[in-house]
C-alpha cells in the first residue's frame, strides 16, 4: 500500500454511519425540490455535496442548543439547499473551454470557445428569487399577501387601499409588516 494511500482520508459519506435514513430522505429531499431527479449523471456528486454541507450545518446548529427539532430541520434543509443552489448556478455559468483536435487551417483563429448558457443563468436566478419569494408568502398574513400581490400589480398604496376598501394607514401597516418578515427571513439565510 502506497502512502498516498495510507494518509489519504476518504471524504464523508451520506452512506456511512454518521448519516441516518432520515438524514437520507432530508438530502433527497433537497435535491428534489431542485427538480434534479435521479437519472441524472451527478446525482450522487450532488448527495455528496450536500452531505457534506449536512455535516457543517450540524457544527453551526450546535451553537444554537434552543432549536426544536423540527427547526433544525428546516434549518438543515435551507442550508443545503441554498448551497446546492449556489454550487449548481456556478457550474452553470462556467465557460465551456474548447480546444479543436485537428488545426485544418493555420489560419484559424486559435481562441477558445466560450459558451455560457444565459438561460441556464437566469433559470438559476429565477430559482433562487422564485424560493425566496415563496418563502416569504408563506410567513405573510393573509392581508400582507393582498398587499404584495397588488404591489407585484403595480399598484401604489392610494390604490391598494380604495381597492380593499381600507385607508392607507392600514396598508402602511401591511407593507410594515411585510418588510418585516423580509427582514426577518434574510437574518435565516
Amino acid at each position: 500500500m502506497s502512502a498516498d494511500k495510507r494518509h489519504h482520508q476518504p471524504a464523508p459519506n451520506y452512506q456511512s454511519a454518521k448519516f441516518s435514513a432520515a438524514d437520507y430522505r432530508l438530502l433527497r429531499g433537497v435535491i428534489k425540490s431542485l427538480g434534479i431527479s435521479p437519472a441524472r449523471s451527478d446525482y450522487e456528486d450532488l448527495l455528496q455535496e450536500g452531505a457534506l454541507i449536512l455535516l457543517e450545518a450540524r457544527q453551526s446548529a450546535k451553537k444554537l442548543p434552543y432549536l426544536s427539532y423540527k427547526k433544525r430541520q428546516n434549518y438543515y434543509f435551507s442550508r443545503i439547499r441554498w448551497r446546492l443552489l449556489d454550487i449548481l448556478r456556478s457550474q452553470q455559468t462556467k465557460k465551456i473551454t474548447a480546444l479543436s483536435l485537428e488545426q485544418d487551417d493555420p489560419n484559424q483563429d486559435n481562441q477558445p470557445l466560450e459558451a455560457p448558457d444565459p438561460q441556464a443563468a437566469a433559470f438559476a436566478d429565477n430559482l433562487l428569487v422564485g424560493e425566496y419569494a415563496k418563502q416569504l408568502w408563506q410567513m405573510c398574513t393573509a392581508k400582507e399577501q393582498l398587499y404584495l400581490a397588488y404591489r407585484l400589480q403595480s399598484k401604489n398604496i392610494t390604490e391598494i387601499a380604495r381597492l380593499c376598501g381600507v385607508t392607507r394607514p392600514t396598508v402602511y401597516r401591511w407593507k410594515e409588516g411585510v418588510v418585516a418578515k423580509l427582514k426577518q427571513l434574510s437574518e435565516q439565510l
